[in-house]
């Protein structure tokens, strides 16, 4: 029998920090990217987004971008899509008003995490790169969760977390 793990955006965080990951991580953002040519002005729709890395390289790139990593009903979000799309009733409005529906359900919780953190120190040195969340607003968190971004990665934590009142820069 197999043993299937949840997949979150923690499990990318651990996959990125590792060798192989960094590496792969590196060449697929380069890929897409040349791909997709420029940007700038155009909507993205990141359909199993995970932790958004690819989402943010899009915006920081001029897009107007929707990611969403779960839907209404446990459906996958390609699956919740095409549905969506098969049915003569849906129109271009509509479309865009349950995509944002769907992005708030995913956003509402990561809000809720993120008013939890007091404070997030964002190191963006080459040796020393990382970021710490921690529910303390001073003193030593001992165990604060912290994830390791790549170089390519750091701008767009540096993006997001920018007005956090607890954020530090080191």
């Amino acid at each position: 029998m197999a043993v299937v793990t949840a997949v979150t955006p923690s499990t990318y965080a651990r996959w990125r920090s590792t060798t192989l990951g960094r590496i792969t991580e590196a060449l697929e953002v380069g890929v897409v990217f040349e791909l997709a040519g420029d940007l700038a002005g155009r909507r993205v729709l990141d359909l199993g987004t995970g932790d958004g890395t690819y989402a943010m390289a899009a915006a920081q790139r001029g897009a107007a971008v929707t990611a969403l990593d779960s839907t209404s009903g446990e459906r996958p979000p390609l699956q919740a899509i095409e549905a969506l799309l098969a049915d003569p009733q849906t129109t271009p409005e509509a479309l865009d008003a349950t995509l944002t529906r769907w992005c708030s359900e995913v956003d509402g919780p990561i809000r809720e995490d993120m008013a939890a953190v007091r404070r997030i120190r964002l190191f963006t040195g080459w040796f020393r790169r990382g970021v710490a969340f921690s529910e303390k607003a001073s003193g030593y968190d001992i165990r604060p969760k912290a994830v390791r971004p790549s170089k390519q990665e750091l701008p767009g934590f540096v993006a997001l977390l920018r007005g956090h009142p607890g954020l530090e820069m080191h």
